[in-house]
């Protein structure tokens, strides 16, 4: 904690220096006048009396270390918030990082009540890792286990991230990606696929609506594309990774609603805004709690119940898990399908490709038959364009960053010049 200057004002200075100012504005004007002049007295004087902090605070380091340029917002506690919620966190970084590349590759702003430090230049990533030491990695992970999944038990926490957390990080990254648990996965999620496409296609998933009227094989039906990639791919992806028990259209609705309330659980907002959120939460940890998640889980659902988890612990972790599996991959999914079917060239590439692997698969049977429905890891790995086209969306849509609260004031070297 910086020392503050005996220069600033008191609280009985800025009364009387109030009470000054006052007296001398024309009776005239309306009480709002007075109001805003009174607020842009005190922003001014706040101004002065930051940046006396910020002197008292740079003093020790000498006359070459700075603060980062700041971001200017007028709006108490919220910050830049609602500037950077307006187009995202990928355009709010581009932004300012242009706007100080003059200066530095590192900018801070207040957001929600938080002074935070963006790094702009990807480059410079790294110094996250060489400043380490004065950076607590866990900080926000807990701040997200007890906001988000509700595990507010001292106890429950200390399991969370104690020596359970190892194991259970080993059995997660043995289940997801070993190649003989993956090549598993894979089949099992394409299996799932060719088990719902037909229902959704044929107007049984939510959203569909007939197109022509009829009941026959040839008529066509429409959906909303989101809705369809979303039962899709969280069918898809909780099946073989979690439980077939959690794997339905009712969970998928509830994922929906939770999902959208993340944001507001994580920065503690009131509880009128994350209702909805909250309550799908319970009705997931219900889901969760049924016997039969674990009678019908995964291997690895399975193997975390040898882990010390108490009852509680276990459910939400579950539940965390969950998010972890399909919080990115559903729009990853989307935007990729989305572009290519709105592109007709890159649909017809992707279709030649994928044609391509299956008459090769022909070829090498020696007849008509191109074999088993799902493709093979290796088989995948050759579509190039298809790959091509989802990590392009990646690269246009995906806004993930990694995040450290300080624990302490630190210098950062200029390395970067």
């Amino acid at each position: 904690v910086a020392a503050i200057p005996t220069g600033r004002f008191s609280t009985t200075q800025l009364a009387s220096t109030m009470q000054h100012l006052l007296e001398g504005i024309p009776s005239f004007l309306a009480a709002e006048h007075v109001m805003l002049l009174s607020l842009s007295i005190l922003y001014v004087l706040r101004r002065k009396h930051t940046s006396h902090r910020a002197n008292a605070k740079l003093a020790p380091y000498g006359p070459d270390v700075i603060l980062p340029p700041h971001v200017t917002s007028y709006i108490p506690y919220l910050g830049s918030a609602l500037e950077m919620s307006r187009r995202g966190i990928r355009h709010f970084i581009a932004k300012y990082t242009d706007k100080f590349r003059h200066a530095h590759p590192v900018f801070t702003a207040t957001i929600a009540g938080d002074h935070c430090l963006f790094i702009g230049d990807p480059d410079h990533v790294t110094m996250v890792y060489r400043y380490s030491l004065h950076l607590d990695d866990y900080a926000l992970q807990k701040q997200f286990t007890r906001n988000v999944l509700g595990i507010t038990d001292a106890v429950d926490e200390g399991v969370i991230f104690g020596d359970v957390a190892k194991e259970a990080h080993r059995q997660y990254h043995h289940y997801l990606f070993s190649d003989g648990e993956l090549n598993k996965t894979v089949r099992e999620a394409q299996v799932i696929f060719r088990e719902i496409l037909p229902q959704m296609i044929g107007g049984g998933g939510t959203g569909g609506s007939s197109g022509r009227g009829s009941s026959g094989r040839d008529s066509w039906h429409r959906q909303d594309l989101y809705r369809f990639v979303r039962d899709c791919v969280f069918k898809a992806s909780v099946a073989p990774l979690i439980s077939r028990h959690l794997a339905t259209d009712e969970a998928s609705k509830l994922y929906e609603v939770f999902d959208k309330g993340v944001p507001l659980m994580f920065g503690e907002a009131p509880s009128f805004l994350v209702a909805k959120a909250a309550d799908a939460r319970t009705s997931l940890i219900d889901i969760i709690s049924d016997d039969r998640f674990v009678g019908e889980g995964s291997d690895l659902m399975k193997a975390r119940t040898g882990l010390d988890f108490s009852s509680n612990s276990f459910v939400r972790s579950a539940l965390g898990l969950l998010f972890a599996s399909v919080g990115n991959s559903i729009p990853a999914v989307f935007w990729c399908l989305y572009h290519i079917l709105a592109d007709p060239v890159a649909y017809e590439a992707v279709r030649t490709e994928v044609e391509g692997v299956i008459n090769s698969r022909k070829r090498n049977s020696g007849n008509d038959d191109p074999g088993p429905s799902s493709f093979s890891l290796e088989e995948l790995d050759h579509m190039v364009l298809v790959k091509s086209c989802f990590q392009e969306a990646l690269r246009l849509y995906h806004g993930a960053f990694t995040t450290r609260e300080a624990r302490e004031d630190f210098v950062v070297v200029r390395f970067f010049h």
